[in-house]
């Protein structure tokens, strides 16, 4: 019922009531009347503007898409057009989720309003080499439906599943009636049905059904749920917005599902388990000023959101993090703050990314600020790089088996001046995590320990404990260097003279302490390996004990996981071996060897006659060969791709089946914690549950890696695409050169052209919105 209507039917009632009431006399001795409050004049909404264009029936896109969303496209069309409701009927023709994704890699159609496609799509566009742009406008899930006579009105999805391979036959299995329990389903191309195999069934297969329960449209199956046989045995599903606000939705019941009802609320919020989305799509060859585009730019638009929101859909403004919402943080002071002042009331600091500035074609930087975690600006955006100290040294490419950070940062502020080789010269400072003490930016190079910072300037050294007091300084010559200490408080040092090069190891005071060599490795499993000033390669320990004579191998890498790959050349072909902490061979190949991480050594097979080759991976002493071709290893993970994806979970020992299809696509595959994993394949991200089997579809994309707590999706070649997403696969944060970085477990830094956001334990403590400033 309209909110006009009502109130009349309401005063009505009223004066009706006034009309029957007795009529009491006037007291004699009245109470002086009460002022009246001036009544508050009714705020007017905001209307909603069109785009800066003028559509006409001849110009106007040729729009296709979901079931789900004819209303919204009919919308469209009077509103953008000034037709009537009649003439939208005849204009609008959608064939539904699957076909019309195919539709617009055929150009039969300029742009399409979908759910998400089912995978044979992404596979279609991967095979045809179509490029598009694609856009969540809003959000939806799939909901349940059953007869309003039905006493059932909580299923869980486990339950679901049962329902729907058949284990679970009535509806007293589940509370409710002795009834059968009849399944509708939707046909195989519905967006329904994508969503359905994707987010409940997760590889689960259905039960037979029988063939008139198959239903091929929405209103098809919403009749059929709540007529079945005039009983309360059927159940069906749809998405939300078809279910919940069309009038064949009277006389059926929506489910809650694992105990959230589906409403406008527990969508947007993610709370409702099984959400999916609407998005805009058009070919990305579509030029700037065609109408195609002017209409997609538009629904990302405030005032299309606000359109989409008015007609009953969830706009993607009720899920993500407003890209126009007013700017939230506080100032230490109101002046430009240029630099880091030390204090001890700050609290945990994070950087945050200011306006962005385009370096060459479509590559952008910024230069970062720092907030506290109440979102305050304790400095403006002036360093160019703001990160943590890890035991991984950036310009320096170390090697480490485990990543581990230190309890400072470092903050870096490109200067006016040139180096040697004609590029901006950098300085370096370090800062504690809470700003409590603070260098300054006046080092030209820092390398972090486990318990110090060795910073240069000049010709000077000072080392630093990670209180920020001074441990020791010492002078180098300036053609030498020092890296890292290490816990046992030696750093190796290199100094080059007329091209020959001298290198020995040094503790905190700068003393030297061992042997010298024409080159040294730092110490890593507690041995160094050596280069004589004959090239012969040895093995050291701690002590400088030669514990693999030189002259034995052409060359031996770092040690990692106790062992390091060693060979010896025989003219025109190399010996691989596979060595411990004192030498004794573990391994022989006459193939390359290299270290993958872990226990693991990949092993390398090429074929002269077929001009092919294999990697295989074994232990460091040869114990396990995994040689299934299909196999890889990624981020310290197994996985191989043999019909469907199978992660390994325990070193290669076992494969578990993802039941995720990705034909012949390269996965990536991450293990984010409490046994999820994120894989990225087949221009689509999914979170898969090692525990459970539940499989997550995020969206289509070229690429995602986890942020923290956060997943950043996106697509190589349209930085629009790119996307933040939580771990239940609600968009967050959206928009065109979206990046995004883990600062530490409580901190997340977002940016994009328009937008800085800093997150601190799940909240936004800082968001400036530069969208006046963003390059064009």
């Amino acid at each position: 019922m309209k909110k006009g209507l009502a109130f009349l039917l309401v005063f009505a009632f009223l004066i009706s009531l006034c009309a029957c009431a007795k009529v009491e006399p006037a007291p004699s001795n009245p109470e002086p009347a009460a002022t009246e409050e001036p009544a508050v004049p009714t705020e007017e909404p905001e209307p909603i503007n069109g785009p800066d264009y003028e559509f006409t029936m001849e110009n106007f896109p040729v729009m296709d898409g979901s079931t789900s969303v004819v209303p919204l496209a009919k919308a469209l069309a009077q509103k953008l057009l000034n037709i009537s409701a009649e003439e939208a009927d005849t204009l609008i023709e959608f064939h539904r989720t699957t076909t019309s994704y195919k539709n617009l890699m055929d150009g039969a159609c300029d742009i399409v309003i979908a759910g998400e496609p089912a995978m044979e799509v992404f596979a279609e566009k991967s095979s045809r080499g179509f490029e598009w742009e694609k856009s969540q406008i809003g959000s939806d899930a799939l909901v349940f439906v059953v007869n309003a006579n039905n006493p059932v009105s909580n299923l869980t999805t486990e339950q679901i599943v049962g329902i729907y391979t058949g284990k679970i036959k009535n509806w007293k299995e589940l509370g409710g009636d002795d009834n059968e329990i009849i399944p509708f389903i939707r046909n195989s191309t519905a967006g329904s049905q994508a969503l359905m195999e994707k987010s409940v069934m997760r590889g689960a297969e259905f039960g037979e059904t029988p063939k008139n329960y198959t239903i091929e449209s929405m209103a098809g199956l919403m009749e059929g749920v709540k007529s079945y046989d005039n009983s309360a045995g059927a159940i069906g599903y749809s998405v939300y917005y078809y279910a919940n606000d069309m009038r064949m939705a009277e006389g059926l019941k929506l489910l809650s599902v694992d105990g959230v009802a589906p409403s406008d609320k527990t969508i947007a919020s993610g709370e409702y388990p099984h959400l999916t989305s609407y998005s805009a799509t058009i070919a990305a060859s579509t030029p700037q000023d065609a109408p195609a585009r002017i209409l997609y730019d538009w629904l990302l638009s405030e005032d299309g959101q606000r359109f989409i929101a008015s007609h009953g859909y969830v706009s993607s403004a009720g899920e993500f993090v407003p890209a126009k919402q007013e700017s939230l943080f506080t100032r230490l002071r109101d002046e430009q703050i240029d630099d880091l002042v030390p204090s001890a009331d700050y609290g945990p600091i994070s950087p945050f990314a200011g306006e962005k500035f385009e370096v060459e074609g479509d590559y952008y930087e910024c230069l970062y600020g720092l907030c506290t975690a109440k979102g305050e600006i304790i400095v403006d955006p002036v360093f160019s790089d703001v990160y943590l100290f890890t035991n991984a040294e950036r310009d320096m490419g170390a090697i480490a088996e485990t990543i581990e950070t230190y309890p400072a940062i470092c903050l870096e502020r490109t200067t006016n001046e040139l180096d040697e080789y004609d590029w901006p010269k950098v300085l370096y400072g370090a800062a504690a995590l809470d700003g409590a003490w603070y260098t300054g930016c006046i080092y030209d190079t820092i390398v972090a320990s486990p318990k110090y910072l060795c910073c240069r300037a000049g010709v000077k050294i000072t080392v630093l404990d990670y209180s920020g007091k001074k441990i020791s300084e010492f002078d180098i010559p300036r053609e030498s260097y020092v890296s890292r200490f290490d816990d046992h408080d030696m750093a190796l040092f290199q100094r080059w003279d007329g091209g020959q090069s001298t290198s020995y190891f040094i503790n905190i005071y700068g003393d030297k302490i061992s042997p010298e060599h024409n080159n040294y490795n730092d110490f890593s499993c507690d041995r160094a390996v050596f280069f004589a000033d004959n090239g012969d390669v040895g093995v050291v320990d701690r002590s400088f004990n030669v514990v693999v004579e030189p002259g034995n191998y052409a060359y031996i890498s770092s040690f990692l996981n106790g062992s390091a790959v060693a060979n010896i050349n025989n003219g025109s072909e190399y010996s691989y071996y596979i060595i411990d902490t004192n030498g004794k061979v573990m391994f022989y190949s006459d193939k390359w060897l290299s270290y993958s991480g872990g226990d693991f050594y990949e092993y390398y097979s090429y074929d002269d006659t077929s001009g092919s080759s294999k990697s295989y991976y074994i232990k460091n002493d040869g114990s396990k060969i995994i040689s299934d071709e299909n196999t890889h290893y990624f981020n310290g993970l197994f996985w191989k791709n043999d019909g469907t994806l199978s992660i390994s979970i325990d070193n290669g020992e076992t494969f578990v089946d993802t039941g995720l299809d990705v034909g012949d696509s390269w996965a990536q595959v991450e293990l984010l914690k409490d046994d999820d994993y994120l894989i990225s394949a087949g221009s689509a991200a999914y979170i898969w549950n090692a525990k459970t089997g539940k499989l997550l579809f995020i969206t289509g994309c070229d690429f995602a890696y986890s942020l923290g707590e956060y997943i950043m999706a996106g697509d190589y070649d349209d930085s629009s695409a790119n996307s933040v997403y939580d771990r239940t696969g609600k968009r967050l944060a959206s928009g065109y050169a979206m990046g995004g970085m883990e600062f530490t477990p409580d901190f997340t830094v977002l940016s994009s052209l328009s937008d800085s956001y800093v997150i601190y334990k799940d909240k936004i403590i800082l968001h400036i919105d530069n969208s006046e400033n963003a390059p064009e």
